[in-house]
Parts: C-alpha cells; sequence; structure tokens
C-alpha cells in the first residue's frame, strides 16, 4: 500500500509534460497523470520550487524509474510557491488528444504500468521520429475508430493487464472514505517486453552462444549464428519502418540502424513504408573469415 504525505522540493527536470512526468531534487519523480493541473501546469518549470501535497508516495514501482515516485490522485494538490527564475521553456500539459491520458482512462491503469507505457512510448519516438514517422502520429489521440501506431503496438498487452477491473469512480475518489483510489495499491512491474533499437540487436545475436554451424574450405571459413526470439529475456520486440532497396533487398529501418530481413513464407509488396511490429523472429548472424583474417559481418 502507498502512503500519503507532502513534499516540497525544485523542479530539476520536466521528463514529458504530456505525460504529467517532473522531476524534483534530480532524484523523485512527480506523476501529475492522475488529477488536473491548474492552468495547465503552467508553472511547472525547471527552476520552480514546488509543494505536493497528499500524494501518493510508491517505492521501486518501475525499475525503469527512479525509486521513489510521488503520483498526485484527484485529493492531491500541487502549488508553485516560488517561480523559476531560469529561461527554461513552459511545456503544458493539455488533455485534448492526450494519448497518455486516453491510454490511463481507456485501459484503467496502475501506476507501474502507465510508467511502463510511458517509457514504450519514449523509445518509439527516438526509433522512428521524425525522419520515419510523424510525430502527431505516435502520440495525438484522435476519437476515429482505428487506433493509431502507438495503441495498435500496446493494445493486447494493456487488455489483458486490466482485465476484469472496473470502470474509475472519479466522485468516490474525490469525498470516500477511506480514500480509495487506483494508487494506493500496487505491485512492481518487470517489463513485459522492451522495445530496443535496431543497433541493439547486431550485438545481442553476436553475444549469443547458440552456433548452429560451421562450414569451412580452403579460403574461406563461414559460421553462424542464431538466436531465437523465444531465447530473449525480456521479450525484445523488433520495430521498424519496412523498404526495400534498388536491388531488392529488404530492410527493417528505424533511426538508429537497419536488418536485412527475409519474411516468410511470402513479402506483402503492400507493407513497403509500414511500420512493422515483429514479435516472432530469428536473429541470424554469418560471419565470412578469410586467410588474410580480413572478416565481413552479414546480419539479417
Amino acid at each position: 500500500m502507498s502512503k500519503t504525505l507532502t513534499y516540497e522540493g525544485v523542479v530539476t527536470r520536466v521528463r514529458d509534460a504530456s505525460a504529467g512526468l517532473y522531476e524534483l531534487d534530480g532524484a523523485v519523480v512527480l506523476c501529475t497523470a492522475y488529477t488536473q493541473l491548474h492552468n495547465g501546469g503552467r508553472g511547472l518549470r525547471e527552476g520552480a520550487r514546488v509543494e505536493a501535497c497528499d500524494v501518493h508516495l510508491q517505492q521501486s514501482p518501475s525499475p525503469l524509474f527512479p525509486t521513489i515516485i510521488l503520483s498526485t490522485c484527484l485529493r492531491s494538490r500541487v502549488r508553485v510557491f516560488e517561480f523559476s527564475r531560469l529561461s527554461a521553456p513552459c511545456s503544458l500539459f493539455s488533455g485534448s488528444g492526450n494519448l497518455f491520458l486516453h491510454l490511463l482512462f481507456h485501459y484503467r491503469l496502475r501506476l507501474p504500468e502507465y510508467l511502463w507505457v510511458c517509457d514504450i512510448i519514449r523509445q518509439l519516438q527516438e526509433k522512428l521520429r521524425p525522419s520515419l514517422v510523424r510525430q502527431r502520429c505516435l502520440t495525438q489521440h484522435t476519437e476515429s475508430s482505428s487506433h493509431g501506431v502507438t495503441e495498435k503496438l500496446l493494445d493486447s498487452s494493456l487488455s489483458s493487464l486490466s482485465d476484469g477491473r472496473q470502470e474509475r469512480d472519479l466522485y468516490e475518489e474525490m469525498v470516500a472514505n477511506p480514500h480509495n483510489c487506483p494508487l494506493r495499491a500496487y505491485s512492481p512491474l518487470p517489463p513485459p517486453w522492451c522495445l530496443p533499437p535496431l543497433s541493439h540487436f547486431s550485438s545481442l545475436a553476436c553475444k549469443s552462444q547458440y552456433v548452429r554451424r560451421k562450414e569451412s574450405n580452403r579460403s574461406l571459413d563461414w559460421c553462424h549464428y542464431c538466436l531465437p526470439s523465444e531465447d530473449i529475456s525480456p521479450p525484445h520486440v523488433l520495430l521498424g519502418v519496412l523498404h526495400a532497396s534498388s536491388s531488392g533487398i529488404l530492410q527493417l529501418r528505424d533511426r538508429s540502424s537497419s536488418l536485412t530481413c527475409l519474411i516468410l513464407p511470402n513479402s506483402p509488396i503492400a507493407w513497403i513504408g509500414c511500420v512493422l511490429e515483429v514479435r516472432q523472429y530469428q536473429l541470424v548472424v554469418e560471419t565470412l573469415q578469410r586467410k588474410d583474417n580480413a572478416i565481413e559481418q552479414r546480419n539479417r
């Protein structure tokens, strides 16, 4: 069970204003997603001194974030009693079209789950924007019936995590005694899966111990390493934009690197230019070593 307290500190970093995540005193994370900030949190800039009253203290709810997380509920209050003297930009929290709030309410997320979602969205943006996918396609929620890239990626995982939970009663959260809100009870959540950059997969396969075959001849030494996705823990999801070279080679790309792909049983042409999510795959690294010790590696 979480404890409620009052905390006073200085905003040292705005982690993500859209997600309602701020850093206090360089060590504590303040999450305001479960409440509504006055004026969109206009005063929550780096250098501002704030007081968070009746906030919930959770220790180590997620290995992806610092140990201490303070979260505001509908009974909490955040007050800025000394404005920032720094020339820090003002990042406002808006509920209109906010993907973080949509996921929070639609899937009835607890804090550990919400923090994992925030980290996945951060990884997704680092992988794809702005050169491959526009920002609004990743972080903006629309009322259309079709999900965007981010919600399609998270939907099955969040549905299983929130299965059986009741809709939130906001009135009861404000006035009920004893107090009951989604922040009271929690249990740490190890990441169900992660979304590393594609550059990470090359080194991952090279470090594996799954050497399946080695062949030699007079002038060429050839071997390959094969790493099935089910042998990686936590599960690593492959995600990128599918491209085709002028020679017809298919590649999965993000901002960090690209991986040559062999899609079986066939490769639909319609997928080229689309964002692909791959959960079942095999990483193959081929190594060609000639007698002059020149080494050529090809990753697939």
